[in-house]
């Protein structure tokens, strides 16, 4: 993966996905979530939570920022795609279990 696939979202969803980001890709090295929609989260560590009420933090002080350190919210997309990466990390923690 280059550094324009985590810079910049010139050539929308089809460079991403050619770059090798899929929806809701975590990116460890780079502390970060990206999406489909071309919006990435600051991410500390690639941790991301959720709370009994449904509430999603990020690993270091619960608040959702983009690439430019604002206070963003999930739009319903990124929120589904976030979801199925998250239940997809579960079940293979749970597989490891077994």
């Amino acid at each position: 993966m280059t550094e324009a696939a985590f810079h910049g979202v010139q050539g929308g969803l089809s460079r991403r996905y050619t770059e090798g980001i899929m929806p809701a890709t975590i990116i460890p090295e780079h502390n970060k979530i990206c999406f489909s929609t071309g919006k990435d989260i600051h991410a500390n560590n690639g941790i991301i939570g959720i709370t009994k009420d449904l509430s999603v933090w990020e690993g270091y002080d619960g608040v959702i920022y983009d690439e430019d350190d604002y206070e963003t919210e999930l739009s319903r997309q990124e929120k589904v795609e976030l979801a199925d990466l998250m239940i997809s990390l579960w079940k293979e923690f749970k597989k490891q279990a077994l």
